[in-house]
Formats: C-alpha cells, structure tokens, sequence
C-alpha cells in the first residue's frame, strides 16, 4: 500500500513537515511511573503490534472504571512462551505498568498475575511479585553462535542484550540539523492512526524482529519480519530507463565489496527520518553496509544517510544481528481495534 509522503517545503528558510499518521510506540506513556490495576479482564485482542486487553476495575468507593491495557507485540509473546490463553475474558487479574501522560484511564503492562501465576509480559520485564515468573525462560537476551556458514544469507535475530542493536539505541541522541530541521522537529505532533501503516526507509530498519536475506534470481530480497515488510534489492548493473518510482522503501541497488553487501537506496516517499519528528527532504539519499563476521554469528550493519535539507553533514547509524539456531520469520500479521 503506497502511503503519501509529509510535504517538505522552505518558506521563510524554515523547513515545514506536515503531520502525518504515526505509530505512537508507547510514547504516550510515562515509563517514570507504575501503577497496579485489578479486577476482571472485559475483552482480549491477542494481535500485532501489541497484545490489548480491558480490565473493569472497582475502588473503595464502588466507582467502576474500564482500564486499556496494551502489551508488547504478538512477536514477543510468541517467543517468550506466553500464548492466547494466560488472559481470558472473565479472568480475574492483576496488573502493572505504565500509565498514559494524559491521565486517561490506559496503561502499557508489563506482568500480570493470574490465578497466583505471574507472567512478564516483555523480553526485558523482570519478575515483580514472585521470585519466578513464566516468560523469562527465553534466548531473546542472548548472543549469536557461531556457524559455519559465513554468507548473508540466514535469518538473523536482534541482540536483544546491545542497546544499540534496538529501539531506541539505533538512534543517536543528536543530529547536525539544519536551523530548519530544528524548527520543523520542534513542531512535530504525532497523531495516532493505524498500528498497521508500515515504515518507510529508514525508520524500518530499527525494527527489532528477525530478517532475511534470500538470493532471487539476480535480486537479492530482504524480508522483515515487522509489517511483513519486504525490500528488492536490483544487483544488475544496468541503469533504469526512466527514474524509479517513488515508494515507502524506495529503490535500492546492490553491489558487492568482498563479503559486505553495499546497498543505495533513492527515491523514497516517507515523511520523516526517524519515528521523533525528524524530516527527511526529496533528495535524501541512503548506503547500506551489511557485513557479516569470519564465524558467522554476527551480522555488523552500518547506515549513512545524506540530506542537506535536513543535516548539515551525512550522519551514520548503527547496530547488528546475530544468528541463533531455529529462529524464523514469523508472519506479522498486523490487527488493529479494539480489545
């Protein structure tokens, strides 16, 4: 599905972005705080990109309130040995996490305890109640192995124990903006639409699920996991007759130097660089460096992006995989409504 991208424009030397649907990813919550909330469990949506469920809670006083409870991704839970039926409608539960900046009565859980079980509903969520908890017996946390296939092309799993190899340490803490990058960033306002409006480039590549390099034909494509996203990359060497057409992931054309797979992406139509409110121009441009290690258990990946609508100099991020026997990619199918 082709998404139109945030119009870019000067005017009065100030770079303008228009809003734009964004995936809130729960920043609408205050990580500074936990707050417990019990009673009975209302409705249960167990689906991308987060687990939803309500909980109709009494106080003191007889006063009911409905609570929203989101979770982390079906992704996770699925990897973390927590299925569809720890939390069934009518289940009296409790719960804690993260209540919403608005004082709306919602919150991003992060354990549960059901029938004097308790679950951590996160790969990085440690017990709260219990001094055991199910869903901490799992190898997200863990390193890569080593293999003796050596090339590109596996399936490759983030370190879930490097920040850096995740949300939010892909991205750095500042950036060489232009005075009218600043200005656009510092009026940012994200409005909720559809968890299942995909990334574009390069905002999907912090995407913390396992990808995929498949040789097809002269192509090579890489699959992701998250949104069941899918790049071409064109390895030939001939030059398109006309200019690409612009999309959420652009047009990207590979080529080797040795064993690192170097990847040139244009063309792409996505409002923002980063999921903070940073623009991207028209003319932004991308080169990729997939590097994978001489004992096959790490994947090194480097990313330059220039902009001069909107960095004063090309800026480089970065992260790795790691490969771990048996991991798949596992169909995302993204669900959006109501629990």
């Amino acid at each position: 599905m082709k998404r139109s991208r945030g119009v870019l424009f000067f005017l009065s030397s100030t770079l303008v972005c228009s809003h734009v649907l964004a995936h809130h990813a729960f920043v609408e919550f205050d990580r500074s705080q936990v707050v417990e909330v019990e009673g009975e469990v209302v409705s249960v949506l167990w689906a991308n990109p987060h687990i939803r469920f309500s909980i109709r809670s009494t106080d003191e006083s007889g006063t009911e309130t409905v609570w929203s409870v989101e979770g982390s991704s079906l992704s996770i839970m699925s990897r973390i040995g927590i299925t569809e039926d720890v939390i069934t409608p009518g289940e009296y539960v409790r719960v804690a996490g993260s209540p919403a900046r608005n004082g709306d009565p919602r919150m991003t859980v992060s354990n549960a305890l059901v029938s004097g079980q308790e679950f951590v509903l996160g790969s990085r969520t440690a017990p709260r109640w219990e001094e055991t908890a199910v869903g901490t017996d799992h190898n997200l946390m863990a390193g890569g192995t080593v293999s003796e296939d050596a090339t590109i092309f596996r399936v490759w799993s983030t370190d879930g124990d490097d920040p850096h190899s995740n949300t939010p340490g892909f991205w750095p803490d500042d950036y060489p903006l232009t005075e009218a990058a600043r200005v656009a960033r510092s009026q940012w306002v994200p409005i909720a639409g559809s968890e299942c409006e995909t990334k574009g480039m390069p905002t999907i590549m912090e995407q913390p699920y396992p990808i995929q390099f498949v040789q097809e034909g002269a192509d090579i494509v890489l699959r992701m996991e998250e949104y069941d996203t899918v790049r071409t990359i064109r390895m030939d060497d001939t030059e398109a007759a006309e200019a690409p057409a612009r999309s959420l992931l652009g047009y990207s054309k590979g080529h080797w130097k040795n064993s690192t797979l170097v990847v040139e992406t244009s063309a792409i139509d996505w409002a923002y660089f980063d999921k903070e409110g940073i623009p991207q121009g028209d003319a932004m441009s991308i080169v990729e460096q997939f590097t994978p290690s001489e004992d096959g258990s790490r994947l090194e990946y480097t990313i330059t992006v220039t902009d001069s609508e909107v960095f004063t100099e090309p800026v480089t991020l970065e992260r790795h995989w790691v490969w771990r026997p048996g991991e798949e990619i596992r169909p995302y199918d993204c669900t959006w409504g109501e629990g």
